[in-house]
């Protein structure tokens, strides 16, 4: 891989990585408010392992670059988990 093809790939994984990023982070906030007040064990879990996720992945701090596939999947479930709590909470 030339060097310009290198830098065109880190900067399609980082894009990519923040474009789900934003639209993860967001959902997590808001399954954090939806469970004020809640008192359910396994809803709580679950946004303890959102909340865990993502800050996994935002602590890699390569902004996506570092280990793509790992860091995407760790969103990916991040985002499944907090729509789940978003369901259940109405």
């Amino acid at each position: 891989m030339s060097t310009d093809g290198a830098r065109e790939q880190i900067t399609a994984w980082q894009d990519s990585f923040e474009a789900l990023h934003g639209t993860v982070a967001g959902d997590v906030e808001r399954a954090v408010e939806a469970m004020n007040g809640v008192d359910d064990a396994g809803l709580q879990a679950t946004l303890e392992a959102a909340t865990a996720d993502l800050a996994l992945a935002e602590g890699d701090e390569s902004g996506g670059f570092h280990n793509h596939d790992y860091l995407m999947a760790l969103l990916k479930d991040a985002g499944e988990k907090a729509r789940e709590i978003l369901t259940a909470t109405g």
